[in-house]
């Protein structure tokens, strides 16, 4: 059935009360993704060089070799900082 049967059930004034809330708390959090957005590209762009160590498999030594080449970094006086992230992909079947 389609929805536009039951608006006569709805009490008057209903939908116009829940709107506004709503959409200031979309508006809220596309706000906040926005600041996220802006204060990561802030970061990143205080740092000269970045390096990424990624693969298409795990297991294969990656963090390993992040770490390795951190210390090899450092200890030539260099300023090193280490982060990590999984991004999910498609899976093998």
């Amino acid at each position: 059935m389609p929805a536009i049967k039951f608006m006569d059930k709805i009490e008057p004034g209903a939908v116009e009360a829940a709107a506004p809330s709503q959409l200031d708390q979309q508006m809220a959090q596309f706000q906040k993704r926005v600041e996220e957005q802006k204060k990561l590209e802030r970061t990143l762009g205080r740092i000269k060089h970045k390096l990424v160590v990624m693969s298409g498999k795990g297991g294969v030594g990656k963090s390993t070799v992040a770490a390795n080449l951190g210390v090899a970094l450092a200890q030539q006086g260099r300023k090193v900082g280490s982060s990590t992230s999984t991004s999910p992909g498609p899976t093998s079947r």
